[in-house]
């Protein structure tokens, strides 16, 4: 499994007419290099580490009939008003970044950044020489089908944690750069409320990438990401298909972190709206049987069920749809310490009273009761759930980053096609083109 993100790309490998000429000096036959043109294909590393390159064949430095080497290979940077001053080649090493012995079919060029990238710097790649590189039967490149690379941006430190962890496991894809940015942007927003350096754990469902990658914990990438139970398909471009299974979140809020019995909060995203009295969006109780952390957002009588850390009831919040954020928030052990938000505003203050921690792991798109049985699996669509401490100082700014985030991805039109890495560029309903790497 390779360990970086592969997308859209095509090689073609075109071999001229093999040519002869004639050596003036020895009269041996030597085989003409601007006669042969050797196409690759490359990817291109989200963080800017390397550049992969592929070959249609194995490769060799002429100077040895060893590895390619970095003198090998000349790099061109431009700038074109990026804040990114140089790019330099660092090594030149095989897939794995282990030494070349030559014979490789695909090099990876290490690089060297002066100065974080804006997304808008290129690098161009190729050839020292015209018979710098060869390949298996002595034929110079001197082509290298335009390996012109566009920089990424510099990420976020918290979304470049996500995606180190994506490119160093077997199994994971991230977005092409268009979503990268969108997310990227979503955790900056995230983190200026406040709120991310008080949460436990982050849950995207990234519907871009593939399904490993829509299982992360954002908070912290490897542990605690989700599990599936029973079956939640995925699809590229519509995230999970919900109703027929749960996530397991490895997340037991008496051994949490941040959320503690008097200072917690739960703060989630549905993209449906749905009137049913046995779905959850999330939820689980003490073994115990006298607490809970759970909600059901929309009863048939328009009203919600939810516990924190407290006995469920029917609350008394009229709430005339499920879809969009809510927050589910404890402030102190009191019932007016419990508090319900939805897209941002308090819909009720009045609740119940703080009893325990859950000791059970925490369920969503279902609920777990104090036998560990699973039970009101939900049609409800949950795109986003964040466990923590209380948030409700900053619901409304939680509120519009996750509204943001939404309107960001609606203006993106993605194709199905995106996923199976079959072209270069797919263009938007609105004429943009969006290039790949």
């Amino acid at each position: 499994m390779r360990n970086i993100i592969f997308f859209l790309l095509i090689a073609f490998s075109v071999r001229a007419q093999q040519q002869t000429s004639v050596n003036a000096s020895t009269g041996t036959g030597k085989r003409a290099a601007q006669n042969y043109l050797y196409t690759v294909a490359y990817d291109s590393d989200p963080l800017n580490r390397f550049i992969l390159i592929y070959f249609d064949g194995p490769v060799y430095s002429t100077s040895d009939d060893a590895g390619v080497k970095s003198s090998d290979l000349q790099i061109i940077f431009a700038q074109n008003g990026g804040t990114a001053t140089n790019a330099t080649i660092a090594s030149v090493k095989n897939i794995s970044n282990s030494d070349l012995v030559g014979g490789e079919n695909i090099i990876r060029v290490n690089l060297t950044l002066s100065g974080s990238a804006s997304g808008i710097e290129t690098v161009t790649i190729k050839p020292a020489t015209d018979f710098a590189i060869k390949d298996g039967y002595s034929y110079s490149i001197i082509s290298l089908n335009n390996v012109l690379i566009t920089l990424s941006p510099t990420y976020d430190t918290r979304y470049q944690d996500v995606l180190s962890y994506v490119l160093s496991n077997a199994g994971y894809v991230a977005p092409v750069r268009e979503y990268r940015t969108i997310e990227n942007q979503w955790v900056v927003d995230i983190n200026a409320t406040g709120e991310w350096a008080t949460l436990d754990r982050a849950f995207r469902f990234s519907k871009y990438g593939n399904i490993n990658y829509a299982l992360l914990n954002w908070k912290t990438p490897g542990t605690g990401n989700l599990t599936i139970g029973l079956s939640m398909p995925w699809v590229y471009g519509n995230g999970f298909t919900v109703g027929s299974g749960y996530f397991l979140t490895g997340w037991v809020p008496s051994s949490a972190t941040n959320c503690v019995l008097n200072d917690c909060g739960i703060f989630h995203a549905s993209e449906t709206d749905l009137q049913n009295n046995a779905m959850s969006e999330y939820g689980v109780r003490n073994v115990a049987n006298t607490s809970q952390i759970s909600i059901n957002s929309r009863l048939t009588d328009n009203t919600s069920t939810i516990g924190l850390n407290s006995n469920a009831g029917a609350s008394a919040a009229v709430m005339t749809t499920s879809s969009g954020t809510i927050l589910h928030d404890r402030v102190s052990s009191l019932t007016s310490g419990h508090d319900l938000y939805l897209n941002g505003a308090l819909v009720d203050g009045t609740n119940f009273a703080s009893i325990a921690l859950p000791d059970q792991e925490m369920v969503i798109e279902a609920f777990k009761g104090n036998t560990g049985t699973i039970t009101s699996i939900s049609s409800r669509k949950v795109s986003l759930w964040m466990g923590g401490a209380s948030m409700g100082t900053n619901v409304a700014a939680l509120n519009t980053a996750e509204t943001n985030f939404v309107a960001s991805n609606a203006a993106v039109t993605f194709l199905q096609n995106l996923k199976t890495e079959s072209v270069l560029t797919i263009t938007t309903n609105d004429g943009t083109t969006i290039t790949t790497d």
